[in-house]
């Protein structure tokens, strides 16, 4: 069975398993033979009890896990192993649409008979039909091997990061091909993969992407976006050397979709880059230039005064701006709902 790591997502389980299962009987997995008790009380939370009784223990083992959504997790798969019945009801696909697993490459293997690896099984996975999933340090042999063996994922999965992984150009665009309900990529400390792969593999259904820590991004990175990616609602990017004259091309995406821009670490942009951005993408509504250590009150002043539908904006760890930014915050940026100066 493929180990699994559940990292986010939220399961309100109980209502649901109640539903399913109160006012009938469950057998103990131990005890086939014999009815447990009954659910005589339609109100009872079999869910909360079973975790009154374990989140104790699991503290001890781990003090990480105290919040809702680990435990409800947690408490969710433990439930899949209590009997067949209740692996059925808890392995439907309502219960994990919004949870992302990580999956290592050591988990996509397991030893065979004479000692070579095989690719585990990953039935469970499938049954549950996840919408996003985590591919940690794979290469391009590694994600054929997932696809070919999880084939439902072609259509289920909308949303897959690789981390630390040896993806390749001629690997993130099959990848892309291959699974064809994906809108949503994040690459993070990818370092195979070139530019030349992003103008090749990007498809337009992508409305999410996220690039962090990828050594081969720069400049022509930004262009490939821009220009093949014209539906496009949130960028994350993170690259130390993108250069203020290239953010002209999102000159492209003027009037569309994108309202999230987050450009973190970009320590050569300079105000003249914002001087792009306010020009190209007036719509947006949350902006992070966050470690742009560059960019200065001057910049800010422009961000005020051209860009009045921001609702998000993140100057942290940009040492150049002083208080007299706050000032054109405060007057110009009536929407403004959250910003963030942190040091």
């Amino acid at each position: 069975m493929a180990a699994t790591q559940t990292v986010t997502g939220t399961m309100s389980v109980a209502n649901t398993v109640n539903d399913q299962i109160s006012g009938g009987n469950y057998l103990s997995s131990n005890s086939p033979a014999k009815p447990a008790r009954q659910l005589s009380d339609p109100n009872h939370n079999c869910l909360q009890e079973l975790k009154d009784a374990l989140l104790p223990k699991m503290i001890e083992v781990d003090q990480t896990v105290t919040s809702e959504k680990a435990t409800d997790n947690i408490i969710a798969y433990l439930l899949t192993l209590v009997c067949k019945q209740w692996r059925t009801i808890l392995n439907q696909p309502c219960f994990w649409r919004s949870v992302a697993p990580i999956l290592h490459k050591r988990d996509l293997y397991e030893d065979g008979i004479d000692g070579s690896k095989e690719f585990t099984s990953l039935t469970t996975f499938e049954l549950r039909e996840f919408e996003s999933v985590c591919l940690v340090s794979v290469s391009d042999m590694d994600i054929c091997e997932f696809i070919d063996h999880c084939p439902k994922t072609k259509r289920t999965l909308k949303a897959i990061s690789l981390r630390r992984s040896t993806v390749t150009d001629a690997g993130l665009e099959v990848m892309l091909e291959q699974l064809g309900a994906v809108s949503s990529l994040e690459l993070s400390g990818c370092n195979d993969f070139t530019e030349a792969g992003l103008w090749a593999s990007l498809q337009p259904r992508l409305v999410s992407l996220s690039i962090s820590d990828c050594i081969n991004v720069a400049d022509e990175s930004v262009a490939a976006i821009a220009q093949r990616l014209p539906n496009l609602q949130e960028l994350n990017f993170q690259a130390y050397h993108v250069t203020d004259g290239v953010l002209g091309c999102l000159v492209a995406l003027r009037g569309g979709s994108l309202s999230v821009l987050r450009l973190k670490s970009c320590w050569e942009l300079t105000n003249q880059a914002v001087v792009n951005l306010v020009h190209c993408l007036p719509q947006l509504t949350t902006l992070s230039l966050s470690g742009c250590s560059k960019i200065t009150d001057e910049g800010v002043e422009m961000i005020a005064a051209n860009m009045g539908k921001l609702v998000s904006l993140d100057l942290s760890w940009c040492p150049r701006i002083t208080d007299a930014a706050l000032e054109y915050v405060a007057c110009d940026l009536s929407k403004l709902e959250e910003l963030t100066l942190d040091r």
